[in-house]
């Protein structure tokens, strides 16, 4: 329940960023001709995908008409995507006297206030934030630092007492870990940090700001503990730690860097929600109000390659490559970009470079054979998940050793390496006996070249009972049972599959084979014909076939 109170105050949030002020726009003057041409030409630059040339011409057609409203919203959003927050303050001073103000606006009002350390100001925007039923969530947290460098109330006030279920009760913790921190109370703030990392995604920010506050004051060995020895994102600030402690990123302190903590996981949290032109927004107030840690950084490229910003994510990417506190992070975000961008030769080759890395790890070596597998070098990519294997083997445990057969034997099917993948399968299944998903693909695989079909049949039947609601599942289970003479069982369990995933032609392929055995021709007819309304090549060429002449007994069906 908390999870989806949080993915629906996001998504609200979401639909409150990027809404312009009808009102506003009523009001506003048609532009001067001038003013009007460079606001048309920023439009059409926006659509080219030009946003540096499009932010030019916005500032043009402002300059020319400061009191358009349509204008300064459009220069404005323009100059947040393109990070110029001199100008995006300017656009957004503008807009401040209108009604009902997007939230986009009002967060830069907010930030700016910030930023020039203007508590009053920034008090007066949080109110305005407040009036917003789905944005309320964040003023607990804004209020918190405010209060920090107001000194006029105590801060984790705010933090208190706030709904189980809200927005709000899921993102106050960590800022009172930071602030407990940085008001003395190191214990306290330890403690928290600890049982926070454990419910959490690790909150690698967290982590670096506690134990470099530690470091700070003379207390390496509690720092170092904060940084432990399982989370990757942190190893390289601890190779900084034990060489030069003091080359640390400055921890958490300020409320500007406080406030910029809360918008980048909000960004994080945007992007997981495929709201990525929000998160982007985030992501950038995040930047301006603290432009040096490596964390918000990070949050800041993922935003920029998630808003398909691909130029100027790569650069973020590249740039950050050399940072070394999250270079590895960066890396491995930028084999994604590349391999999003279907740039999959050089993805490959930066893959295949990490990969080999001293102490790389397991998962860069699965992502070196995903990405093999992706561009169908199914050979190497079974080498690559080999490779991980023996890593496994070798000591580094971080994925479990019959995942990793699994993977290995899925890409050497794939490229009909049958010895080497039947092997393989027959390792994983050992392993894991209780795993549905290499039991049926192995069972399948066997169905498929018709081999060893009572095997096939006792694999296929355990994946359903492990699993009896998947579709793919109960299909291969039908089709086991169909090669093994079982036709009324057969018939059942294909009937549910269908049932279960009626859009995958597939099963309905299979299904219409068995009621064409059983006699039962009308129904088989049927089935194909609504198998084809979503198959494609090959699959549709055989469908058509046996509408048009049914199964002879002579040609069995292929599975």
């Amino acid at each position: 329940m908390v999870q989806i109170t949080r993915i629906c105050s996001l998504i609200a949030l979401s639909g409150a960023v990027l809404i312009a002020n009808p009102a506003a726009a009523k009001r506003s003057n048609t532009p001067p001709s001038t003013a009007l041409k460079d606001y048309m030409l920023a439009r059409v630059a926006d659509q080219k995908g030009d946003p540096a040339d499009a932010l030019v011409r916005y500032s043009r057609a402002l300059d020319k008409d400061s009191g358009n409203k349509a204008i300064a919203m459009q220069a404005f959003r323009a100059a947040v995507r393109e990070g110029d927050f001199k100008f995006a303050a300017r656009a957004a001073q503008l807009l401040a006297a209108e009604a009902n103000l997007p939230f986009d606006v009002q967060t830069m009002l907010l930030t700016d206030r910030v930023k020039a350390g203007d508590w009053k100001g920034a008090k007066a925007r949080i109110t305005q934030i407040e009036t917003a039923d789905n944005l309320r969530f964040m003023a607990p947290i804004l209020r918190a630092w405010i209060a920090q460098s107001t000194k006029d109330v105590d801060p984790l006030s705010f933090l208190s007492g706030l709904p189980a279920q809200s927005s709000s009760s899921l993102y106050a913790p960590e800022h009172r870990a930071y602030l407990l921190m940085v008001r003395g109370s190191e214990a306290d703030s330890v403690t928290l940090t600890r049982s926070l990392v454990l419910a959490n995604d690790g909150l690698p920010a967290l982590r670096l700001s506690v134990a470099t506050s530690l470091m700070r004051a003379g207390k390496a060995e509690a720092g170092l503990g904060m940084l432990g020895v399982e989370q990757a994102a942190l190893s390289g600030a601890r190779n900084m730690a034990q060489t030069n402690a003091k080359a640390l990123p400055p921890p958490v302190r300020t409320t500007a860097q406080g406030i910029a903590q809360f918008y980048s996981r909000l960004s994080s949290d945007l992007l997981e929600n495929n709201s990525a032109d929000y998160a982007l927004v985030m992501a950038r107030f995040a930047r301006y109000l603290d432009p040096v840690n490596p964390f918000v950084a990070l949050s800041e490229a993922r935003a920029l390659a998630g808003s398909k910003l691909t130029v100027a994510a790569e650069k973020a990417y590249e740039k950050l490559s050399v940072d070394p506190i999250i270079a590895a992070k960066a890396q491995d975000a930028r084999v994604g970009l590349l391999a999003d961008l279907d740039r999959n030769e050089d993805a490959i080759a930066l893959a295949r470079r990490l990969a080999f890395e001293k102490g790389a790890g397991i998962f860069r070596m699965i992502n070196l054979g995903d990405l093999l597998g992706r561009a169908e070098k199914y050979e190497e990519a079974g080498r690559a998940y080999d490779a991980a294997l023996q890593a496994n083997l070798a000591g580094d445990n971080s994925v479990e050793t019959w995942a990793l057969w699994y993977l290995k034997a899925t890409a050497f099917e794939r490229g009909k390496n049958w010895p080497q993948a039947r092997a393989a399968f027959e390792r994983s299944v050992a392993l894991a006996p209780n795993q549905p998903g290499p039991l049926n693909h192995f069972g399948y695989a066997l169905l498929e070249r018709r081999v060893d079909i009572p095997a096939a049949l006792a694999l296929t039947r355990r994946a359903y009972q492990l699993k009896p609601g998947d579709a793919s599942i109960a299909d291969s289970y039908g089709w086991a049972l169909y090669l093994s003479g079982d036709l009324e069982n057969a018939v059942d369990t294909l009937e549910t599959a269908v049932v279960g995933e009626p859009t995958e032609p597939t099963l309905g392929d299979h299904l219409g084979d068995v009621y064409w055995a059983a006699g039962r021709r009308i129904e088989a007819r049927y089935a194909w014909k609504a198998a084809l309304i979503y198959a494609e090549k090959d699959l549709a060429s055989r469908l058509k076939d046996k509408i048009e002449f049914g199964i002879e007994p002579a040609r069995p069906p292929v599975g």
